[in-house]
């Protein structure tokens, strides 16, 4: 059996992003398989941790968080997103690259815990590897995407345009970032969310076919559901943050069509954070409702009593997380074709169509009147 240090960026626990029910899934599916397992985490956007340190020790799972002395807000950040894209990294792989304190303390822990193998869940994480193949240990990347394409899709679903150029940039730098990885010699695999981001991969890239491995997606569900729908107050479940563009662009995309009659269509319940600045760019939409961040049973709740849930997803990338939960849990999935690439879609409880506006609404007053 291993024993694995899996890093990450962001927190994998509480588990209310797809991401990290993604990480949180591999770690878990590791442990269960026998192996030793570490978490540590570098805290580069300050998250309060609390949580995942007391879910981590029930789980008898080591776990470390690391927070960089140096401030990444304010005018140190902007002089060092400036330099990032002078040395043409993106702005996290750069902020880690030149913190000496995290690679002092990942050494040490490496010292100590003496891993077989360490998984990186971000390749923003990569500017430690050469750390890592000095140690001679084995080195995974988790690549939750095309990566820059992912970034790139952001950029085109975004309103803001400031962040619209943060993320047209970032893509770019991606991309070198990217190629690099797959530049490296070592004793290193790489493991790609669907056979279909290892292709698309592939068509820019020499990479081994033998150091390539498809990840288990095998999210972590705490209970099973016993359907019972809300017949008195009918509604469609959407659980995605609409802080996230692809998220709001593909909500925002569904209602705006015009002539689509919502009046005969139950309204839709949307969970995730959502900024004010967010929330009132769709105050002219009455048929939706923001529960905002929603605890574990309140979700599964919310799971047991909707007619179905939904994903109406145009852009992004990766697995659409939401659309496993969804099929694990049993409860009927309405999806487009795009929001359902890489995901075993025979199942008589996933309703798929095609990538536009029309069909998707079709399907949702479709299954509300015929299938219900």
């Amino acid at each position: 059996m291993e024993n694995i240090i899996f890093l990450t960026l962001d927190l994998v626990y509480p588990d209310d992003t797809g991401g990290r029910k993604l990480s949180l899934g591999r770690i878990l599916h590791e442990q269960e398989k026998g192996s030793t397992v570490t978490v540590i985490h570098y805290n580069y956007k300050n998250q309060v941790d609390n949580d995942a340190k007391i879910f981590f020790k029930e789980k008898n799972i080591s776990f470390y968080s690391f927070s960089p002395p140096q401030k990444n807000n304010g005018f140190g950040r902007l002089i060092a997103y400036a330099k990032s894209c002078i040395y043409k990294m993106p702005e996290p792989y750069f902020f880690i690259n030149n913190d000496s304190c995290f690679k002092l303390f990942l050494d040490d822990k490496i010292q100590q815990i003496k891993p077989s193998l360490i998984s990186m869940e971000s390749i923003f994480l990569a500017s430690v590897s050469d750390l890592i193949l000095n140690n001679k240990i084995k080195l995974n990347y988790t690549f939750h995407n095309v990566e820059s394409d992912f970034y790139f899709s952001l950029y085109v679903s975004e309103t803001n345009k400031i962040k619209k150029i943060h993320y047209y940039i970032q893509s770019l730098l991606l991309k070198v970032i990217e190629k690099s990885l797959f530049n490296l010699t070592g004793y290193i695999t790489y493991t790609f969310l669907s056979k279909e981001d290892l292709n698309e991969y592939k068509k820019r890239y020499i990479i081994n076919d033998n150091l390539c491995l498809i990840n288990h997606n095998n999210i972590n569900i705490t209970k099973r559901i016993n359907r019972k729908i809300n017949h008195i107050e009918p509604f469609f479940l959407f659980t995605g943050s609409l802080d996230f563009p692809a998220n709001s662009f593909a909500i925002r995309k569904l209602l705006e069509y015009p002539g689509l009659d919502w009046t005969c269509v139950p309204k839709i319940v949307i969970t995730g954070s959502i900024s004010e600045d967010i929330k009132k760019t769709f105050s002219g939409f009455e048929n939706i409702y923001f529960a905002g961040r929603v605890s574990e049973s309140e979700l599964y709740e919310l799971f047991t009593t909707c007619i179905a849930s939904i994903s109406p997803i145009l852009t992004g990338g990766g697995i659409k997380i939401k659309n496993l939960e969804a099929i694990k849990l049993g409860v009927p999935l309405i999806a487009t074709k795009f929001s359902c690439i890489g995901i075993n879609i025979h199942s008589e409880k996933i309703i798929l169509t095609e990538n536009d506006s029309v069909s998707f609404y079709n399907a949702m007053v479709g299954f509300y009147n015929n299938d219900l």
